[in-house]
């Protein structure tokens, strides 16, 4: 470690160490492992987006359109940051460094990751008025209010992403993203404690009363425990990610830069391929809609795109959930 030089790349500081086999074998088992993530992320959230985004029968409910915000923020992970990743760590074993490539997946990963986190946030918003304040729920939730809400929070985390390209210091940056990050883990976790209180006593409503009111409360229950499964999915895969950016404060950061930080974005990047099966394993409809396009790909018989995705996924499953 003590034979190294540190390239400068815009406003990051990269540090470039002499090749080691511990090195060789973290940065080959990352990459295959981030290459066999990918094309499965890829495909399975372009079935989720072309099936929400093709049937308005699942547009039109609000907690739908958060998962296709949400699906589509994967599927551009899957896209653009994670071969971006693959092809770094390619670089790196033939100790090659090319400052867009850093550059450009430093970008996309932070933003990808802010983006993240603010989609989850609304989810909880949406959740928590779903189940607290029912009778005004569809005054104050509608799709596109949903959706300017989501976009004004997304534009400006990517201002403030680029803003280190005007001038932002990297110990500016990194506090305020950590703060922010922090804030959107506690907002959302306190939110579910209280949902999970609150659905503690709809069960014993549901199972005492067969109304119409307790079958609206059943449905909106589901819709609950659905994102409460995306969100621990969530919370999962970044803690790794979460607790090492604050540890590699008290260690050397280029340790952890070749050797912790590939092992935490490959659980990141899992998060992207497991969300849509958790989509499909709690979304009923959805499932079917998946369903007919892939039915709908076989008749047809093309080559297109689309029908393309059918053979890099696995079966959906059939039973109802």
């Amino acid at each position: 470690m003590a034979n190294d030089t540190s390239i400068q790349c815009s406003f990051l500081i990269y540090h470039k160490i002499e090749k080691t086999d511990s090195l060789t074998t973290v940065s080959v088992v990352a990459s295959v492992w981030n290459g066999m993530l990918f094309p499965v992320a890829l495909a399975a959230n372009g079935l989720v987006c072309t099936a929400i985004l093709k049937h308005r029968e699942l547009r039109v409910r609000a907690s739908n359109t958060l998962l296709l915000l949400l699906s589509m923020s994967d599927f551009f992970v899957a896209f653009a940051v994670q071969p971006l990743y693959t092809l770094r760590r390619f670089l790196e074993l033939k100790e090659r460094y090319i400052c867009w490539v850093m550059l450009s997946y430093r970008v996309l990963w932070h933003l990808s990751i802010g983006t993240s986190f603010i989609i989850l946030f609304v989810i909880a918003c949406e959740r928590y008025i779903a189940l607290f304040y029912t009778f005004k729920y569809k005054q104050i939730i509608t799709v596109p209010r949903l959706v300017i809400f989501t976009g004004v929070f997304v534009a400006s985390w990517t201002i403030f992403v680029i803003s280190r390209f005007f001038g932002l210091s990297t110990a500016q940056y990194y506090t305020a993203a950590i703060s922010f990050i922090v804030t959107y883990v506690t907002f959302i976790i306190f939110v579910y404690i209280r949902i999970f209180r609150l659905a503690r006593r709809h069960h014993f409503q549901i199972s005492s009363t067969l109304t119409a009111q307790s079958s609206t409360t059943a449905r909106e229950s589901k819709i609950t425990k659905t994102t409460a499964y995306i969100v621990g999915a969530v919370l999962t895969c970044y803690s790794p990610l979460l607790m090492s950016l604050v540890a590699v404060k008290f260690f050397d950061d280029k340790i952890f830069h070749y050797y912790v930080f590939p092992v935490t974005d490959c659980f990141v990047f899992c998060n992207s391929a497991l969300n849509p099966l958790i989509y499909c394993w709690r979304n009923s409809d959805l499932r079917q809609c998946i369903r007919m396009l892939l039915q709908f790909c076989e008749r047809k018989e093309t080559n297109s795109p689309l029908c393309s995705l059918r053979h890099k996924v696995t079966a959906i499953p059939s039973s109802n959930t």
